[in-house]
This record gives structure tokens, sequence and C-alpha cells, in this order.
């Protein structure tokens, strides 16, 4: 009887990290939606603080960072000739 025991503690640990790693493969899509919509909120405050101070939307990304709105430029974003936020070659972000 005891190795009948031990095998459903078996059975109940496999289930269990089979459940875990089911998890974990679910939350790294939703960790990085979570970061693109908190990359792209940043960057619209940027841009908005920068054209509320200027007078005038910044020409390119760089310039939010330059003067100080950002300090880095979002990796999940750019900015486009016409001044729109668009998914950064290669990001996941859309």
């Amino acid at each position: 009887m005891a190795s009948c025991a031990a095998g459903e503690e078996i059975e109940e640990t496999v289930g269990s990290v089979a459940e875990q790693v089911d998890e974990g493969l679910t939350a790294v899509p939703v960790a990085n939606g979570v970061a693109c919509d908190t990359d792209r909120q940043t960057f619209e405050l940027a841009i908005e603080a920068f054209t509320a101070m200027t007078g005038a939307p910044p020409a390119a990304e760089a310039d939010l960072v330059t003067q100080g709105f950002l300090s880095t430029e979002v990796p999940g974003y750019d900015l486009d000739p016409t001044g729109s936020i668009v998914p950064a070659p290669g990001s996941n972000c859309g």
C-alpha cells in the first residue's frame, strides 16, 4: 500500500507542476500586454506634457528625452512622421 500512496503523491505533484507551468505560460503574454500599455501611457503623458510646456508637439521621440520628459526612449513605441504613436519595429506592442 505504501507504493500506491507514493504513486498518488507523485501524480498530484506532477499535476500541480503542470498547472503552474500552464499558468506561467499564460502570464507571459499578459505581462507583455501590461508593459506595452504602461509604455504607451507614459509616452502619451510625455507628449501631452511636452506640448503643454512648449506649445508644440515633439518632432521626434528623442526630443522628449533631451528635454527631460522621458528618461529614455520608449522601447515598444515610436513616433511616426505625423506625430502618431506607432509600435516600434520588432516590438510586441501593437
